[in-house]
C-alpha cells in the first residue's frame, strides 16, 4: 500500500508551560513578495495575528518531535493554503481584515483557547490527525480542541465527541476506483465559546469522494459542564417560547435566501413554506447551534435549504431576543 500511514498528534497543555513566552517565528516584512504578505505588513492588526499566530505555532512545534511534528507541519501548510485561498481573491483592506481574523483563530487554535469567553479554567489542547492521499488514500486533514486530562462528566461527554469526530476521518478507507483526482477530506473543530458552565465548538468540514464537486458540513458541540450532559432546546427555551424562537430564525434565512436567490413575493414566500420543517427541526436539535459572545448560530450545510449553489445558511439569534424566552437558569452565556 503506498502513501503515508496516519500520524497524529496530542498536544497537552502542560506541555506549553514549559516553553519560553519569547519563542517566535515572526514574519519579515522586508521579504514580502505575495499578495497575502504584502496584505499583512500593511496591516498592523493583521501583523500582529500573525506574530501570535507564528510564536504559538513554534512553542508547540518545538515540544514534539517524530511523526506528531510531521503532522503539525503538513496540518499547518494545509491551512496556509486555506487561509490564502480564502482571503487572496479579495482586495483593499478586506484581504487585510479576512488574514487577521483567519489567522486569530489559528492562533487560538494551536493554544487551545476558545474563540470567545472565559474559558472553561481546564487544559486544553490541539490534536491533528494527518495523512497524504494518493490513488488508493484520502488526504486527510482533522483540527481539534480537547480536555487535556478530562475530569468531570462533561468533560468527557465532550472529548467523546471529539474522539468520533476525529474517528470519521476516512484514514484507513480504502478506495476502490480511480479517481479523477486525488480524495480529500478536512474538519476543524473550533470552541466558539467556552465558560466553567458551557463549551461550545463548530465542528465543520468537506469531503471530495470524485463527484462533480466536494460537499461540505457543518454541526456545533454544546455541553453543559455543570450537568454533564450536551444541551438540548428544552435546557434552553421555556416551551411556550418555542415558536418565537424558530420564527426569529425563519425571518432571518428569509432576508439572507431573499439576498441571494432573488426571490420575492409570492415566490420567496413559497420558498419559505417549503423549508419551514427543515428550519423548525433545526432550531429544536442544539446540536445545530454554536454560541458566541453575544448570540447564537443556528446552522445549515449546503442542499438542507437551498440549491447547493446558495451555499451553507445560518440565523443569528442575539442573546438579547433569546433570554426572555429562556429557563431559568439555562445555560446561555452571560
Amino acid at each position: 500500500m503506498r502513501g503515508a500511514k496516519s500520524a497524529a498528534v496530542v498536544i497537552s497543555a502542560a506541555a506549553f508551560s514549559l516553553i519560553s513566552p519569547t519563542d517566535t517565528e515572526a514574519f519579515d516584512c522586508a521579504k514580502a513578495t505575495t499578495k497575502i504578505e504584502k496584505a499583512i505588513c500593511a496591516s498592523p492588526a493583521a501583523k500582529a495575528a500573525d506574530d501570535k499566530m507564528g510564536q504559538a505555532y513554534t512553542r508547540l512545534r518545538d515540544t514534539i518531535s517524530g511523526p506528531q511534528r510531521t503532522a503539525l507541519l503538513n496540518n499547518q501548510r494545509a491551512w496556509l493554503k486555506l487561509r490564502n485561498t480564502t482571503c487572496g481573491w479579495r482586495e483593499g483592506d478586506e484581504i487585510s481584515q479576512c488574514v487577521e481574523k483567519e489567522t486569530r483563530k489559528r492562533a487560538d487554535l494551536l493554544v487551545g483557547a476558545p474563540l470567545a469567553g472565559p474559558g472553561t479554567g481546564r487544559p486544553m489542547g490541539p490534536v491533528f490527525i494527518g495523512q497524504i492521499g494518493n490513488d488508493e488514500r484520502y488526504d486527510v486533514n482533522s483540527t481539534a480542541i480537547k480536555f487535556s486530562s478530562p475530569s468531570s462528566g462533561g468533560e468527557r461527554v465532550y472529548n467523546g465527541e471529539i474522539a468520533q469526530f476525529l474517528k470519521d476521518a476516512p484514514v484507513d478507507e480504502k478506495i476502490d476506483f480511480k479517481p479523477p483526482t486525488t480524495l480529500s477530506y478536512s474538519g476543524t473543530v473550533r470552541v466558539t465559546y467556552a465558560s466553567p458552565r458551557l463549551i461550545s465548538a463548530e465542528v465543520s468540514g468537506w469531503r471530495y469522494d470524485g463527484g462533480a464537486h466536494g460537499n461540505s458540513w457543518i454541526y456545533g458541540i454544546n455541553v453543559d459542564l455543570e450537568t454533564g450532559a450536551e444541551v438540548s432546546f428544552g435546557d434552553l427555551i421555556q416551551p411556550e417560547n418555542a415558536d418565537g424562537v424558530i420564527q426569529a430564525c425563519m425571518d432571518g434565512i428569509r432576508k439572507i435566501k431573499a439576498q441571494r436567490s432573488g426571490y420575492a413575493g409570492k415566490e420567496l414566500d413559497e420558498q419559505m413554506a417549503s423549508h419551514g420543517p427543515v428550519i423548525t427541526k433545526q432550531v429544536q436539535d442544539v446540536g445545530s447551534w454554536t454560541f458566541h459572545t453575544d448570540h447564537a448560530l443556528v446552522h445549515f450545510a449546503p442542499y438542507e435549504i437551498g440549491a447547493y449553489a446558495e451555499g451553507s445558511f445560518e440565523c443569528k439569534l442575539p442573546y438579547d431576543l433569546l433570554r426572555p424566552l429562556a429557563r431559568p437558569g439555562a445555560p446561555l452565556p452571560q
